[in-house]
């Protein structure tokens, strides 16, 4: 069998004894497809790794949602995407679908699950369509291994435009008689969603300073200030269809 026969089986199969076996060392040129059949079988084995990873990503965590890591939580930017991606690093941006099969792993979750779906389809009842939703908290860690317990609640920001045509006046009276959707004490009892509301139609400058103060919360852990990710969803997504998987 010629050397570059060999290469190419080598290349094909990826397989270090295989390698081994079709090399031939009594010559420069076996020399240069040693090296060839090395790289070979480098390349090919860090796409399959890489492969495998975006298999565990999708099937375990939807479409953009990375793993936890070693700490229990989301990683402030996804290692194999990196952090100069916007799809690697937090928020990242998934559907309610990607949520459900990403952290609905047991009763206790998809109970929250609900909640949350609840309250989303509730403020889409009342106009609040144009937005989206950062989620956090013990329920997008992996509490049950770092804290031996369920997560208890789901910690969320609305970042959203009022209703079309209200003026300050009716947002305020709107707000007023929707008390579970923006007190975080009544839509904790109603929706187990620890939710607050940052209105995108105030001034800019207070949007700026609510949001990093939002931001700069949700991507520490409370008790030991560790770094970690969040998820983004919009407002208006595939909600039906979340709540048809957890049905």
């Amino acid at each position: 069998m010629s050397n570059r026969e060999a290469e190419r089986r080598c290349s094909r199969t990826a397989e270090p004894h295989l390698v081994e076996a079709y090399l031939v060392h009594d010559s420069a040129e076996s020399l240069a497809f040693t090296w060839r059949a090395l790289i070979a079988w480098v390349t090919v084995g860090t796409t399959c790794a890489m492969m495998r990873t975006a298999m565990v990503r999708t099937d375990r965590g939807g479409r953009m949602i990375p793993q936890f890591n070693q700490s229990g939580v989301l990683p402030p930017f996804d290692p194999a995407l990196g952090p100069n991606t916007q799809a690697g690093r937090s928020p990242y941006k998934a559907s309610t679908v990607d949520l459900v099969r990403r952290f609905g792993t047991s009763a206790p979750r998809n109970t929250l699950l609900g909640g949350l779906l609840e309250y989303r389809k509730d403020l889409r009842s009342i106009g609040v369509t144009e937005g989206f939703q950062w989620i956090d908290g013990s329920f997008v860690e992996n509490v049950e291994m770092t804290g031996g317990r369920d997560p208890r609640d789901i910690d969320i920001v609305t970042l959203a435009h009022r209703p079309a045509g209200l003026n300050d006046s009716d947002w305020r009276s709107l707000v007023s008689r929707s008390g579970d959707l923006f007190s975080p004490k009544l839509a904790k009892t109603k929706y187990f969603c620890d939710a607050y509301f940052v209105d995108l139609g105030s001034p800019p400058q207070y949007i700026v300073e609510v949001s990093s103060y939002w931001s700069g919360l949700f991507s520490h852990q409370r008790n030991t200030s560790l770094w970690k990710g969040l998820v983004q969803v919009p407002l208006v997504c595939d909600d039906d269809a979340a709540a048809a998987l957890l049905a």
